[in-house]
Order: C-alpha cells, then sequence, then structure tokens
C-alpha cells in the first residue's frame, strides 16, 4: 500500500510523518540516535530525487510543491534549523571523517535540499561550514568531496579540486554549529558513536 507525505505539513512542524514523528521529536534525538536511525533525513531534507537507500517514494516530484515549500517561510526557517542541528552532531561526532561513512550522503543530500528550496547561500553556508569541521581534509575521499562541491555549486560546469580546501575562519558563516543558542557537545574519542557502515565510491552515487 503506498504511504503518503505531506511535506509541507510535516516541515511547518504541524503534523507527524508516517511514522508519527513531528519535527520537534526528530530535533530531539541523541547523538546514538541520529547516527543509527536511517529513516529521517529523507523526511527533513527532501530533495527532487528518490533515494537510494530507503523512503523511496517520498521526495518532491514536482515543481509545483517544490514552489510551494520555497514561498512557505516556515518550511524555510524550519529546514534551516534542521541544517543547524544536524551540523551540531558533525562537530560533536569526527567518526565521519573518514574514507567512506554514511554521513557522506547524508551531508550531499542536506546541501542539495537547502539549494532546492531555501536558498544557494544557505547551501554554500552549510557546505563551507562542513568543510570547516573536516580538520583531515586527506581523509574523506575525492568523489564524496566531488559531491558536496557539486551539490552547493550545481551550475558550475567544471570542477576544480583545489575549491575543496578547508575555507579560512573568516569564512565561517555566522550561521555555524550552535548559533541557536544550543549547546554543542564534544564526544570523546571513546565515547562516540561509531558507524559500522562503509560505502564503496560507486553506492556514494546513490542519493540516501
Amino acid at each position: 500500500m503506498s504511504r503518503i507525505m505531506d511535506f509541507i505539513s510535516f516541515l511547518s512542524n504541524e503534523s507527524p510523518d508516517h511514522l508519527g514523528r513531528k519535527l520537534d521529536d526528530i530535533w530531539a534525538m541523541s547523538y546514538h540516535q541520529i547516527e543509527y536511525t536511517h529513516d529521517f533525513i529523507q523526511l527533513m531534507f527532501p530533495t527532487n530525487k528518490p533515494s537510494g537507500i530507503t523512503n523511496r517514494e517520498f521526495y518532491i516530484n514536482n515543481e509545483t510543491l517544490a514552489n510551494t515549500l520555497r514561498q512557505n517561510q516556515t518550511v524555510c526557517t524550519n529546514i534551516k534549523k534542521s541544517a543547524r542541528w544536524y551540523l551540531r552532531f558533525l562537530s560533536a561526532c569526527d567518526h565521519w571523517i573518514c574514507k567512506f561513512n554514511h554521513n557522506h550522503l547524508r551531508i550531499t543530500r542536506v546541501i542539495e535540499c537547502l539549494h532546492l528550496l531555501v536558498s544557494p547561500i544557505e547551501a554554500q553556508t552549510f557546505y563551507q561550514n562542513v568543510l570547516l569541521l573536516n580538520k583531515k581534509p586527506l581523509c574523506i575521499n575525492s568523489q564524496s568531496l566531488k559531491f558536496w562541491y557539486k551539490a552547493a555549486n550545481p551550475e558550475a560546469s567544471n570542477l576544480c579540486m583545489t575549491q575543496h580546501a578547508a575555507p579560512t575562519r573568516a569564512q565561517k558563516s555566522a550561521e555555524s554549529p550552535g548559533t541557536d543558542n544550543s549547546p554543542v557537545h564534544v564526544f570523546r574519542e571513546s565515547t562516540q558513536p561509531k558507524s559500522n557502515t562503509r560505502l564503496s565510491a560507486g553506492e556514494e552515487k546513490r542519493k540516501i
């Protein structure tokens, strides 16, 4: 049986998703829950492409819906809040700074959603902040870096890997982790969640 998802109502934090979760419930997740729950990211950050992993039927399948979401100030505000929320998770847990990790696909999705529904500036801001968090630039595989760059700069015709270098602190946006006055907790090496998910470079092409 087909499941129904009302993106406008869900992203306005007025009604729950198909599993009974409102945005407030997802924002209240622990870092461990964020890491190991795989069926919320497609709903918080919808794009115009079906997921290759889960919730495949839940995506923005027409331009009318996309325009409606763009013009809804509450929706845009909540997407930006969700982006900051996820950025705090990335800042607290550095296990994703490795060759392959499922959070690489999530990052691509967040950037694409921001570009599609909020603004290119918000997409670029999130992208730059992720690069700032990447303390080991040579650790993450080049395919993931390319996908992030392309998501933030979809009009670019040529990729220049020099643009994947970490930006200076002067480039850091005001909307960096914790700017909504929520505390950023830093995990120690022994306590941060470890993901057992490892993706091949080919799988990075599938959208989470």
